[in-house]
């Protein structure tokens, strides 16, 4: 017999508190203080490493990543523990990645941190979920997104000028911070996965 599992916590409210303090650190922080900068980090300022995760270059840049977020919980709805575990990692090798393999002086945003909580939704999903529905959409994300990266590093390497996404956002596109969130999120969640710690997730049935 199947039952239905449901997070810890309601769909209506799985989202709002990391929006509401997203929206609180954009307010009332300091860029100068928050934001990664290669300069600032090696000088011994590490909380930079996750700040910098935090605070967005213009409110239309947090506006985006605020909105991938709802997406990312009205699918999977992560619970607490694993938006932050995985916020918590991820920022960590997003921030190592752009020290140790590119030349960034700076970077601001959570888009890294979203590609982490939305391949890792999708195989806590897959690895928990007996629902097809739910099966299907979190191959379809997997595909998305691994077809998303493949094309920002296609993009890097043959455009010239800035997209229409960073004219709106006001601000380059660092699409090395999406794939190595990728990676992070992949590797948290196969981890977990294999280890037996899976999240109960809202869709899921057993």
């Amino acid at each position: 017999m199947q039952r239905q599992i449901r997070s810890n916590y309601p769909l209506t409210t799985s989202w709002i508190l990391p929006v509401a303090a997203l929206l609180c650190v954009q307010y009332f922080g300091s860029r100068e203080i928050l934001e990664f900068t290669r300069t600032g980090i090696f000088e011994g300022e590490i909380w930079r490493m996750l700040s910098g995760h935090t605070i967005h270059v213009s409110w239309q840049h947090l506006g985006v990543n605020l909105a991938g977020l709802v997406f990312c919980q009205f699918l999977f709805s992560l619970p607490a523990r694993h938006l932050l575990g995985l916020a918590f990692t991820a920022a960590l090798v997003i921030s190592s990645g752009l020290l140790l393999l590119t030349s960034y002086q700076y970077y601001l945003g959570l888009s890294g941190i979203l590609h982490a909580w939305l391949i890792a939704g999708a195989i806590f999903a897959l690895s928990s979920s007996r629902e097809n529905t739910m099966r299907m959409i979190s191959w379809a994300v997997i595909v998305l997104l691994l077809c998303k990266i493949g094309f920002e590093q296609f993009q890097t390497h043959t455009a010239g000028g800035a997209s229409t996404m960073e004219q709106f956002i006001d601000a380059p596109i660092v699409t090395e911070a999406h794939w190595l969130g990728l990676v992070a999120g992949a590797t948290y969640a196969v981890l977990l996965t294999l280890t037996g710690v899976s999240p109960i997730l809202r869709r899921s049935s057993t």
